[in-house]
């Protein structure tokens, strides 16, 4: 009777336990009604922020304004040594029975720019490049000047970028102490280049463009307010 009734109990016991545990497992497997919301729900339009846009339109607006170092009526000077000429002296050479052609001066540049207003500048370019062949003393003797506009933009304070074009009358002649062949020719080419200033009146410059005897300059800015 007494066993009995322990066992009983025992039982009771161990089928309480068995419910408790599976209510438990129960629970911890359903979802939240908001997770269930959640999960199930359509995914919400992506919205356009109108103020991407606007940041756009500053920085577009930022890059005409007027640059810091070309300012209204301002002027510019640079002197600069070019490379990769565009007279082929290889070629000259050869048709010449590959006569030893040296360089006496190398491409050399001299411009000028003012600032006309709206960012626009205006100005000059000299170039001269000169080679010898010593043999027969000739001399090879090449002068450019042309005439110049570009556009400047705003980035940064000491970085002044631009980009136009030139139109450039061309001289070259091969010469010595009797006779001179000269050959003369106007061009039109871009031209595209930056400087940095460091400081408030010097600094450095390269352009690509072929208004002077070369394709590829890059010099000395000097700037004046």
């Amino acid at each position: 009777m007494f066993y009995s009734r322990y066992c009983s109990i025992f039982l009771l016991l161990i089928l309480t336990s068995f419910s408790v545990y599976g209510q438990e497992i129960w629970t911890s497997n359903a979802s939240p009604p908001n997770q269930l919301s959640t999960t199930h729900s359509l995914p919400k339009k992506a919205r356009v922020d109108v103020s991407d846009f606007d940041d756009i339109l500053d920085d577009l607006k930022n890059l005409f304004e007027e640059p810091y170092f070309f300012e209204d009526k301002s002027f510019v000077l640079q002197i600069g040594v070019g490379f990769r000429s565009d007279v082929d002296l290889e070629n000259i050479a050869l048709e010449n029975d590959g006569l030893d052609i040296k360089t006496i001066i190398p491409a050399l540049s001299i411009i000028g720019e003012k600032n006309i207003g709206s960012n626009i500048g205006v100005g000059f370019g000299l170039g001269a490049q000169l080679w010898n062949v010593p043999v027969f003393d000739y001399k090879y003797r090449y002068f450019t000047g042309s005439l110049r506009a570009a556009y400047h933009f705003n980035v940064i304070e000491k970085l002044d970028p631009y980009a136009g074009a030139a139109a450039t009358f061309r001289y070259f002649d091969l010469t010595n102490s009797s006779e001179n062949q000269p050959n003369t020719k106007i061009t039109a080419m871009w031209i595209v280049g930056a400087r940095y200033y460091l400081s408030d009146g010097l600094g450095v410059f390269i352009e690509a463009g072929n208004d002077t005897p070369t394709w590829f300059k890059g010099g000395i800015s000097f700037y004046m307010n």
